[in-house]
């Protein structure tokens, strides 16, 4: 399943995106509200992750999607580690409920790992 199909099937008009390639930046979502993204970067994943790959949200949801094209390319923990990442980062920028997703691009199906969900 492709970045088009996975905004189709959750839909675009909650869809929500920062940069000009229509990714999500923590960095400057996070400045818009005081607050600066090094206070939740922990130096453990090796990498400072800042752009998430798709976000939408409601008045009470934010989705988190991060795009992988195999997942058997990636170290499973670091993949992982990357999601929680971002689940932190969206916890510091916003009270809504979270559910993040690891989506396998390159699968014929939508090989997703749900990674975190808040309590509904």
């Amino acid at each position: 399943m492709n970045r088009f199909d996975i905004i189709n099937r959750i839909g675009d008009k909650y869809r929500v995106g920062n940069t000009e390639t229509g990714e999500f930046s923590y960095a400057q979502a996070l400045k818009t509200v005081g607050k600066d993204i090094k206070d939740y970067q922990k130096a453990t994943t090796g990498t400072q992750h800042k752009f998430l790959d798709l976000r939408f949200e409601n008045e009470r949801l934010a989705v988190l999607v991060e795009c992988k094209n195999k997942f058997s390319r990636w170290d499973k923990a670091k993949i992982q580690g990357q999601l929680q990442d971002y689940v932190r980062f969206e916890k510091a920028y916003s009270d809504k409920k979270i559910v993040a997703i690891l989506a396998e691009t390159d699968a014929l199906k939508l090989g997703s790992l749900l990674i975190h969900i808040d309590k509904l």
